[in-house]
């Protein structure tokens, strides 16, 4: 049983990625293990997800859902650890390199996935908004990280509109 509830407790149910109970351990263990390098939370969502579930349904939208998880764990090569915080909303920790770098990578790994939803799903552009932090050496507090990213995230999507 408490087996169970672990496994419940740290990895989402949908996609099989990490929750966030389980990214924010993660993340510390990363920074405690490797003190001398600067890391970046970047947040993610899908633009007009309630719509894309309307359009093509939910089992569709939960199919996404799972690709985009398997996507980020498996093609991106920047990201260490990541999860789904819930719906269409996910977080990854890349070292962080520099701006440029970050946001060209990130633009470049939305752009693979939209293009992959296009062709299975002709009738679905989809986009995607991202936001980044970096976690401040002299004080990591996770959570503050993740708040700002999802600051960021927000400002991209009111961007896009």
């Amino acid at each position: 049983m408490e087996e169970k509830l672990n496994h419940i407790k740290n990895y989402d149910s949908l996609t099989g990625i990490s929750t966030l109970h389980r990214f924010k351990k993660q993340v510390k263990e990363v920074i405690e293990n490797n003190p001398d390098k600067r890391y970046v939370i970047v947040n993610t969502d899908f633009d007009k997800f309630k719509y894309i579930n309307d359009t093509i349904g939910y089992d569709a939208g939960d199919d996404l859902l799972r690709a985009f998880a398997e996507f980020i764990t498996k093609e991106s090569v920047m990201n260490l650890c990541c999860c789904r915080v819930y719906s269409d909303d996910f977080l990854a920790l890349f070292e962080f390199v520099d701006e440029e770098t970050i946001v060209d990578y990130i633009e470049m790994m939305s752009a693979r996935f939209s293009d992959d939803v296009k062709k299975r799903y002709m009738n679905v552009n989809l986009t995607i908004s991202s936001g980044a932090s970096d976690i401040d050496k002299d004080n990591p507090d996770i959570m503050a990280t993740i708040d700002n990213a999802n600051a960021a995230r927000k400002y991209a999507k009111e961007s896009n509109d």
